[in-house]
This record gives C-alpha cells, structure tokens and sequence, in this order.
C-alpha cells in the first residue's frame, strides 16, 4: 500500500476529480445528506488545486485576505474569486442586498474579535 501521494498519483488523482464535473456534482449532493463530509472536503481541495494546476481561471469561493472589498480590510474571508495559476488572480465583487452586506461585515467582526480573544490568551 502507497503511503505517499508522488506526483504521477496526484496528477491522476486531480485529473479524475477535475475530468468529471457531473459525476462529482451528483456524488456531492449525496454526500452532504450521510455526512460523509471528508470525501466532499476531498472534491472541494482536489477543485481548488486543479484549477491551480490547470491555470483554469475558475470563480471559487475560497478564503482570502480583504483590502478594502465590500468595505472589509484586515480579514479573510470566504468570498468569490478568479483563481488559477499562482492561487487567487483577483477577487470578485459581486453587489450585495443591504441584508446579505450586514450578514458579511458581522461575519468579519466575528472573527476579528475572536482572533483578538485568542491574542489575550496568549498574552496571558
């Protein structure tokens, strides 16, 4: 038994995930409901790193730093973005209705303030 992923396995690992995106789209709608979650995490990494490899130029929701989009800074958030070769290419800014604006910015003071409250424990 294979204990390590070598590139040969990883670029047919990446091309059968990538090479069949109905087959994957049904299976992750039957994942979901048995709480099979870790073969849905697999799609989701072997996606984002064929698209990588691929240089596909895709719209994925993936985490990333925001510099001033939809009015956030200092935070990573999971928003739509291009990505491709070299990661994410750039960030797509999508108009929000006011609900859907307010439900992201208090994501983003969530999460700000739990990484300041972990800051405080470790300064303790």
């Amino acid at each position: 038994m294979q204990k390590y992923l070598t590139t040969e396995s990883a670029k047919s690992f990446i091309g059968f995930f990538c090479g069949s995106i109905f087959w994957l789209r049904l299976e992750a709608t039957l994942w979901i409901p048995s709480g099979n979650l870790e073969k849905l995490s697999l799609w989701v990494l072997a996606r984002i790193v064929g698209t990588i490899l691929q240089d596909q130029n895709s719209v994925l929701t993936v985490s990333t730093y925001l510099n001033g989009e939809y009015g956030l800074r200092d935070v990573c958030l999971g928003i739509p973005c291009i990505v491709g070769q070299g990661g994410v290419k750039r960030i797509v800014q999508a108009e929000l209705y006011p609900e859907e604006q307010s439900a992201l910015e208090n994501s983003a003071n969530t999460l700000k303030e739990r990484i300041a409250s972990l800051k405080q424990v470790e300064k303790a």
